[in-house]
């Protein structure tokens, strides 16, 4: 697994060079050749679909599709990135969906995606606040729920006690 991992963070570091310099041939060639290794790989690893998805560019339906499936996966890396593509839209439908990946993001508890978070959410000061409301806090008493347990009952020992009559 870690041969796999370290495959994948070598192909990630040959993207951001090429997304940085793109008219390098030698850049392009050397991810070419990454390409069938990648797929394979990320068939069985979230975090390589995610950056396997860097090489395509963010609006394309490929970009899209691979970071909604690592995601679905599990990758915490992709979750903000498909959270910042709907963002982008500024669709209501599509606020709701980002608000679902940003929670994830938070339950996962990864701190160093959450801080990036909290940085996209800086961006988008709408959607930061539609997330404060979505969190209100409410005291819950249990007793009021529909389904309320029964509140337990002090039984007498004796009624417990089970007579046997005798011969």
């Amino acid at each position: 697994m870690a041969a796999q991992l370290d495959s994948s963070t070598e192909f990630a570091a040959l993207v951001a060079q090429l997304q940085s310099n793109p008219n390098d041939p030698a850049l392009k060639q050397a991810v070419i050749r990454h390409l069938p290794e990648m797929r394979v790989l990320a068939k069985t690893n979230p975090i390589a679909m995610y950056h396997l998805a860097m090489v395509y560019a963010p609006g394309s339906a490929q970009y899209k599709q691979m970071m909604l499936q690592a995601a679905a996966e599990g990758s915490t890396n992709a979750m903000l990135a498909v959270c910042d593509l709907y963002l982008k839209t500024g669709s209501a439908t599509d606020l709701l969906t980002a608000a679902h990946y940003m929670r994830l993001i938070q339950k996962s508890g990864d701190s160093y995606i959450m801080k990036q978070g909290r940085e996209l959410m800086d961006r988008y000061p709408d959607f930061a606040e539609q997330m404060q409301s979505d969190c209100v806090c409410r005291k819950y008493n249990p007793a009021l729920s529909f389904f309320a347990q029964e509140p337990k009952r002090q039984t007498n020992a004796v009624s417990e006690q089970t007579c046997i009559p005798t011969p």
